[in-house]
């Protein structure tokens, strides 16, 4: 039986939530009856080695100090993928598994790609949320990456991949790639991985001051701002597509719209942040607002 890899980033600003990332892996290999193994992608972390001693499995650290969030998310995929393991379970250092993360094995059995839903917890470990896809309208399955194109659900702690599902091009992560989940996922689905839903929360997601993104979108116009480049961002990265440059199109502009009156947009704003949704809704809720503002930069000029 080969070996579940769980694959993480490690970084000391987050070494007060070691005690409960070490609980979540306890968990999972309680609910597998097995230990497994850690590939830890070190990005600054200290004393990584006695940190991690008391870990039932196998543990591979990784030097990648020094590199932009993209290389240090690729590095930890490498040397995942280069383990010769079976399955890939992704959490991040901040966040803690659930037991319910076993399930993704028998996802995996049929799909390339196991995901699932994230309890929301505070900085302390208090549960904020007890499911981050409620009523976000998330699919169950997954062919072709069309699903994430304007926004994102796939996470590095709620998911899992078959390694041997991984194609070489999908590790080759952009180093200054903030938003490397959904870039990863989104060149797995592009090379023809399917993705089922793993029923249940399968990690814990923990909402602080350094999240990248968090939970729950900050309703001010300087946060969504930031919301908009990543996006953009992240879609100048992928291969062209017509619908990745309409979605770009409809955040530059929104993007715009928001910069020229921010006290206008506002209260739109606090609405779409309001509603239920994952990762960049509230962008796509708050396009809605606009007004045609200029034909697609795929389509000719009159």
């Amino acid at each position: 039986m080969k070996a579940v890899v769980v694959c993480t980033s490690i970084y000391e600003a987050a070494r007060p939530f070691l005690p409960a990332y070490l609980d979540g892996i306890r968990k999972l290999d309680r609910a597998l009856g097995r230990p497994v193994d850690l590939v830890l992608a070190n990005d600054g972390f200290h004393a990584a080695a006695d940190a991690f001693s008391s870990t039932a499995g196998m543990v591979h650290i990784v030097e990648a100090h020094g590199s932009g969030i993209g290389r240090v998310r690729s590095r930890m995929i490498e040397a995942a993928a280069a383990s010769n393991c079976g399955s890939i379970v992704f959490c991040d250092f901040d966040d803690a598994l659930l037991a319910e993360a076993a399930g993704h094995l028998a996802i995996l059995e049929t799909a390339d790609i196991s995901f699932g839903d994230l309890r929301l917890i505070d900085s302390s470990g208090n549960l904020v949320a007890p499911s981050f896809f409620a009523d976000a309208d998330v699919p169950d399955r997954i062919s072709g990456s069309e699903a994430l194109v304007e926004r994102n659900f796939l996470g590095f702690s709620n998911t899992a991949v078959r390694a041997e599902s991984i194609p070489p091009t999908a590790m080759r992560i952009p180093d200054n790639q903030k938003a490397a989940d959904w870039w990863f996922f989104s060149m797995l689905l592009e090379a023809g991985a399917e993705a089922r839903r793993c029923p249940g929360a399968v990690a814990e997601y923990r909402l602080h001051g350094a999240n990248t993104l968090g939970g729950r979108p900050a309703p001010d116009i300087a946060a969504a701002l930031d919301r908009c480049r990543l996006f953009l961002g992240h879609q100048s990265s992928l291969p062209p597509r017509t619908d990745r440059a309409a979605a770009a199109d409809r955040i530059e502009a929104l993007a715009a719209a928001m910069s020229a009156d921010p006290v206008g947009w506002a209260p739109v704003l606090k609405q779409a942040c309001s509603q239920p949704g994952v990762w960049f809704d509230d962008l796509r809720a708050a396009a809605t607002y606009l007004q045609p503002l200029h034909p697609s930069r795929n389509e000719e000029l009159p």
